[in-house]
């Protein structure tokens, strides 16, 4: 029970400068007053028995009070034994140009108002200031009943409430008691003005499945799931979902209820997760020649409602994708009870990746670029078992089962390589690839001879790339490195798998100065994508390879 929270403000503003505070508070233990001064001394604790209860060195809170020394800032603490703590610091900043994507929202919903229903003060109050940021005027209760009150008196004064967002689990009326008290007061004539009201229902991380034949029911324009994301809220409330379209009713099938698709015997059904058209292609054109089922999902989201319909025997999850990344879908696979492997699919082998696949359910790992001698193998190892290693009988493919982590997490770190693996570049590649602007023949090798596949997928990579460079010069105008580090990641990861290595090492180039904050050699890089896109376009027109 209880909260942890993090926020930070503006306490000083210069031309150049911005200093913040940061402040992270919680609902935990607290500290006495008399202990307070021991906090940051090295290797000391509050009480020795929190070290054998919680764990911890007593260095953690030294070493932040020497990094914000180094910054010029500040940290402190503010207790009270039994009642939580806030620990907070200061840091300066340089100022930046950027302005707020979402500020063209602000006149769409200007003056709309929106009432939130929440009994918990911490969530209202960050939902109050992500919606204050599209525009509307916001109308806060804790209470289902005092919300019937407030739309009622909203639509006798006839400025009726627009918008409302209703949390779940709240005690006396949860939020779908509340929906239905909403919908009885829009059949009744004096309540009329509230015909037009949405809702939007917020439910913890995971529920889903658990509330899918209410959702039938249509009461509600949208979801949110918390802990509440700003992009989330944002597409959910600036999108105006209507409700009842064709995704939204697949969406909400339970699982156990699901759509059969009749097994064929023998056949392998794979699930493929993944963004970018290439990779889908290849990821086809493989399995499919080696006798393979297979389900393409373009999002995380999608890979949750397509395993749901289709049972596959083993998903293929790539882990940077839009809508739901690869590790919160495999956690929400997990959570409603799916055993078959999940492996992930990154171009990345370093720690980091490793443990987030541990800890988010995954059962294995397979690293881009791939080619079918490395798909093999893996789908070979995992073909009829579960994600545990035990045996996945057909005829229990429906069933739900806990999932029980301990033993996958020894699966996956046997199955991972060596963490000295390092990201695919063009040192990893043959000499004589490195200076091809194009390597059509490899590309139709890569694709198991497949020259129409290639040619298809050739033309959609191009399309692509063009709709993607003005988006990258836009991101790098308004500093938003991490808008360009993800567009270049997509170009580096398409562009290796189809042989153009000068453009693949290009956008890598762009993806590292974005990660870093290097605007200097981002612009370069950039630079330097563009050059090798217009030498492919050449090559290609040259060459009559479409």
């Amino acid at each position: 029970k209880g909260e942890i929270e993090l926020k930070i403000s503006e306490v000083e503003e210069t031309d150049d400068e911005v200093k913040l505070l940061f402040r992270v508070r919680d609902t935990g233990i607290g500290i006495p007053a008399e202990k307070m001064n021991k906090l940051f001394k090295e290797f000391s604790q509050v009480d020795s028995s929190t070290t054998r209860k919680y764990g911890g060195t007593g260095l953690g809170l030294t070493i932040s009070k020497n990094l914000t020394a180094l910054m010029n800032g500040e940290i402190g603490v503010e207790s009270e034994e039994g009642n939580g703590s806030t620990f907070w610091f200061t840091a300066k900043f340089r100022r930046q140009n950027k302005t707020s994507q979402y500020r063209p929202f602000r006149e769409k919903f200007e003056n709309e108002r929106i009432l939130i229903v929440d009994d918990n003060s911490t969530a209202r109050e960050i939902l109050s200031l992500y919606l204050v940021e599209l525009g509307f005027t916001v109308i806060e209760t804790g209470d289902g009943r005092e919300a019937l009150e407030i739309l009622k008196s909203s639509a006798e004064s006839g400025n009726p409430v627009e918008s409302c967002i209703i949390d779940q689990i709240m005690p006396g009326m949860d939020g779908w008691y509340l929906a239905s008290e909403i919908n009885a007061l829009k059949d009744q004539p004096e309540y009329g003005a509230l015909r037009d009201l949405k809702l939007y229902l917020v439910s913890p991380a995971g529920r889903s499945a658990e509330e899918a034949k209410m959702k039938l029911l249509n009461w509600f324009s949208g979801y949110l799931n918390k802990p509440l994301r700003k992009e989330q809220l944002f597409e959910v409330i600036a999108g105006m979902n209507a409700s009842g379209s064709d995704d939204d009713l697949a969406e909400l099938i339970p699982v156990e209820e699901a759509a059969e698709i009749p097994e064929q015997d023998g056949i392998v059904r794979v699930l493929v997760a993944e963004d970018h058209e290439v990779n889908q292609q290849l990821f086809k054109s493989i399995l499919e020649n080696m006798g393979c089922e297979v389900i393409l999902a373009s999002n995380g989201l999608e890979a949750v409602l397509r395993t749901g319909e289709t049972k596959p025997d083993i998903i293929f999850m790539d882990c940077q994708m839009p809508e739901k990344n690869g590790y919160e879908a495999t956690e929400e696979i997990r959570s409603l009870g799916f055993r078959m492997p999940i492996v992930a699919v990154t171009a990345s082998a370093i720690k980091g990746e490793r443990e987030k696949c541990i800890e988010s359910g995954m059962s294995d790992f397979l690293t881009k670029p791939f080619k079918k001698k490395d798909l093999q193998p893996v789908l070979e190892k995992w073909k009829g078992l579960n994600h545990d290693g035990s045996s996945a009988a057909k005829n229990s493919s429906n069933e739900f089962h806990a999932v029980d982590k301990e033993p996958a997490e020894a699966v996956l770190i046997e199955a991972l390589p060596p963490e000295s693996a390092a990201e695919p570049s063009g040192q990893n590649l043959p000499e004589n690839n490195l200076n091809n602007i194009f390597n059509y023949d490899e590309a139709v090798e890569t694709f198991l001879g497949n020259v129409a596949t290639v040619k298809k997928v050739l033309k959609h990579f191009l399309e692509k790339v063009e709709e993607q460079l003005p988006q990258i010069e836009s991101c790098l105008s308004e500093s938003d490195t991490e808008g360009s580090r993800a567009l270049a990641h997509s170009i580096k990861g398409s562009s290796l798998n189809m042989s153009m290595i000068p453009l693949s090492e290009a956008a890598r180039d762009l993806e590292y100065a974005s990660r870093d904050n290097d605007m200097e050699l981002a612009f370069s890089s950039f630079s330097a994508v563009k050059t090798a896109f217009t030498d492919l376009k050449d090559y290609i027109s040259a060459n009559s390879l479409l």
